[in-house]
C-alpha cells in the first residue's frame, strides 16, 4: 500500500512538473507575442500620422494652389508627431515593466 501511495505521489509530482513547465512556455510565448503587436502598432503609429499629415498638406495646398509646400510641411510634421508617439508607446511599455 505504502509503495502505490509512493508510485501516485511520483506521477503526480510529474504531471504538476510538466503542468508549470507548459505555463511557462506560455507565459513566454505571451509575452513575444506582446512585444510584436507592441512594435507592430508603434510602426502603424508612424505611418499612419506620415500619411495623415500628407493628406491635410495635399488639401491645403489643393485650396490654396501652393503645391507642394504644405504637402511636404505637413508631412514632415506628420513624421514629427508619429515619432513623438512612437517614443510615448515605447516610454509606456518600458514604465509597465
Amino acid at each position: 500500500m505504502n509503495d502505490d501511495l509512493k508510485n501516485l505521489s511520483d506521477k503526480l509530482d510529474a504531471i504538476q512538473s510538466k503542468e508549470r513547465e507548459s505555463e511557462a512556455k506560455q507565459a513566454t510565448k505571451d509575452n513575444e507575442r506582446k512585444e510584436q503587436e507592441n512594435g507592430f502598432g508603434a510602426g502603424v503609429e508612424l505611418i499612419a500620422n506620415m500619411i495623415a499629415g500628407g493628406i491635410v498638406g495635399y488639401g491645403i495646398d489643393y485650396l490654396t494652389g501652393t503645391q507642394p509646400l504644405f504637402t511636404m510641411l505637413f508631412f514632415l510634421i506628420g513624421f514629427g508627431w508619429g515619432l513623438y508617439r512612437v517614443y510615448r508607446i515605447m516610454e509606456k511599455l518600458d514604465n509597465s515593466d
